[in-house]
């Protein structure tokens, strides 16, 4: 994928490369994920806006198109782990900001339990 994006957007590559932090060997997924919360504030403005927007999209499909096998307690983790994500990227485009948000609310209104 990284090459994909690299051979389409030259320039703007890096900004991807930001976002997706460093390619290494597989971490635990404890220590990956908090990585990338804490990680977020230091983003380069770019890549916190493809942070942002790749939230969005997969908030949006974890809760209308969930990954097979993902219990609705997965899918509750998962969105809460992309708020705190965002949190750290918050500041640098408030209408992103807002469209997160709303798939946010969303998200959570749909995974309560009924």
């Amino acid at each position: 994928m990284r090459s994909h994006v690299r051979n389409r957007f030259h320039d703007q590559a890096t900004y991807f490369d930001g976002a997706l932090g460093p390619k290494s060997r597989p971490r635990p997924v404890e220590t990956h994920t908090q990585r990338l919360i804490d990680r977020a504030p230091h983003l380069s403005p770019q890549a916190k806006l493809i942070e942002i927007a790749d939230k969005i999209c997969t908030v949006r499909d974890v809760t209308s198109a969930p990954p097979t096998g993902w219990s609705r307690a997965r899918r509750a983790e998962y969105v809460e782990w992309a708020a705190k994500v965002v949190g750290g990227c918050r500041g640098i485009h408030p209408a992103l900001e807002q469209a997160f948000d709303e798939a946010l609310r969303d998200a959570r209104a749909g995974l309560v339990e009924r």
